[in-house]
């Protein structure tokens, strides 16, 4: 196991003692941590910050975030996040993403959390993607002693909301406290310049990706030859497997059985043109974060829900109501939204994924409102609100409005719109409803236990009615979906029930 050059000449030179510990090629710290059993709280993360042509270090304790009021007082700069591309550059001997906490190697100023001073020994980046470096207490204290400290991070578990119950309430409003952090504390967990942009909703939308373009120009043709679709998926060989293997798996394979010898006529048949049109967007789209919001997170999600959704339509009273080409391109697209989010924002995703890892029973739109509205905690209304629909509307900005905007001026159906627009709302019923739905209900028996009834996840008697469904069915759909789950590939597996509602 190889450091940084610099990192290894500066410890022979103070004549430091330290382990290095060995993981996962390519495992984010977050993830590393959580493989090896190790304590977060003594895991340091490196962050570079800058203002104009202003860098430095900061280093806090990986579960925890930045207090930048806090860090204000110390550095007295507002500072900012900077592009990954940028932090490359700064750290030559390191590999991308293994920023080590000693910013004077780079002529940078390092500023580091007073708590990591407490740990009994502290572990951190140091610039290899194979290992990380392990300090005593005594000889991190000897490494960081020209650089400043002070109580400049604030931990997660302070982003834990009090149940609704204990909330604060009055005659016009309903909605969460953090259990031990005030709204100026949670404030200060962004950028100044970040936490009171007011231009997130004057975004243009992106163009649709040209390989999904392609393809819905090639469905469209009467005639053509099939061996062209296999060589536009030929340009990313490790797209066409993975769709090959999507399609093929138990979750997919009742809607359209493969034709092993010519899969590519099978990928424009019906249902499973929308099914590689969908996996082709999602491609086009990856968030960096290693918490509930990750992207095999939610790309899993939208397989599952996407498989669910066509088990529960099966099930209705009601034949020919559902299209199942719509239904899989709603479902796999339904939060097509948080990932383009996360993309664009990076900062407020990141705060986002952390709000959901710490409150997972929260509904995700009300965290959303909490991180974009910037209008405090005033606006983030109680999930038990007796006017669903009318708090859906209230909202500013989240990811299933975000997602109807890209989908609509991708010129995708109005039904897919709709399903990605309302899909978190129980008492929507007005155009196409029985698609977000569907979605919906097929979202909560995902988090629920195996065995564990639809009535569990607190659904409305009315939707059932409106969708004409019965519990029952619902029942024994979730049960065997679940068994079925179990043959998937390896990489197709949850490893356990999802632990948000996306």
């Amino acid at each position: 196991m190889i450091i940084a050059p610099r990192i290894a000449e500066k410890f022979d030179s103070l004549s430091l003692k330290y382990d290095l510990i060995a993981r996962t090629e390519f495992a984010t710290l977050y993830q590393a941590a959580e493989q090896l059993g190790l304590n977060k709280s003594c895991i340091a993360r490196s962050i570079v910050l800058g203002l104009d042509d202003y860098l430095c270090l900061i280093v806090v304790p990986s579960d925890a975030l930045i207090d930048f009021n806090e860090l204000k007082a110390l550095t007295q700069r507002d500072l900012e996040f900077i592009s990954l591309d940028k932090v490359k550059d700064l750290f030559p001997d390191c590999e991308p993403g293994c920023v080590p906490p000693i910013g004077d190697l780079y002529k940078m100023e390092t500023y580091f959390d007073s708590r990591l001073l407490k740990a009994s020994s502290v572990i951190f980046e140091a610039g290899s993607q194979n290992c990380l470096l392990r300090l005593s207490n005594l000889e991190f204290s000897k490494v960081m002693q020209q650089h400043q400290h002070g109580q400049i991070a604030t931990p997660v578990s302070e982003l834990k909301l009090k149940h609704a119950s204990e909330s604060l309430s009055s005659a016009n409003h309903s909605w969460f406290e953090f259990e031990t952090m005030d709204e100026y504390q949670y404030r200060a967990l962004l950028p100044l310049k970040t936490a009171n942009a007011s231009d997130l909703e004057q975004e243009s939308c992106p163009s649709l990706p040209k390989l999904a373009s392609r393809i819905m120009s090639l469905q469209s043709e009467k005639e053509f030859d099939f061996r062209v679709l296999k060589e536009l998926l030929d340009s990313d060989p490790k797209l066409y497997d993975r769709i090959v293997k999507i399609v093929s798996s138990s979750l997919f394979s009742r809607v359209t059985p493969l034709n092993e010898d010519s899969p590519e006529r099978t990928l424009l048949h019906g249902p499973m043109y929308t099914l590689v049109l969908g996996l082709v967007i999602l491609n086009e789209f990856q968030v960096n974060t290693a918490g509930t919001l990750n992207t095999r997170a939610i790309y899993l999600h939208a397989l599952m829900s996407t498989s669910m959704a066509l088990k529960l339509a099966n099930e209705l009273n009601e034949s020919g109501v559902i299209s199942q080409s719509l239904l899989i391109l709603s479902g796999l697209l339904q939060n097509i939204g948080l990932l383009y989010y996360g993309q664009q924002h990076k900062d407020r995703f990141f705060l986002l994924d952390k709000l959901v890892s710490t409150n997972p029973d929260k509904d995700l739109l009300k965290l959303e409102s909490l991180i974009n509205t910037g209008q405090g905690l005033e606006s983030l209304n109680s999930a038990e609100s007796e006017d669903q629909n009318n708090t859906n509307n209230q909202l500013v900005y989240h990811h299933a409005m975000i997602g109807a905007a890209l989908i609509q001026d991708w010129r995708l159906p109005d039904e897919v719109v709709h399903s990605v627009r309302y899909h978190h709302d129980i008492d929507y019923k007005l155009e196409y409803f029985q698609y977000p739905n569907l979605l919906l209900l097929a979202n909560c028996l995902l988090i629920s236990d195996r065995d564990e009834p639809p009535e569990a996840c607190r659904l409305s008697k009315a939707l059932f009615e409106r969708i004409r469904i019965s519990p029952a069915a619902c029942s024994h759909s979730a049960i065997r979906f679940h068994k079925q789950c179990q043959t998937l590939p390896e990489d197709l597996r949850v490893g356990g029930k999802f632990k948000a509602v996306f």
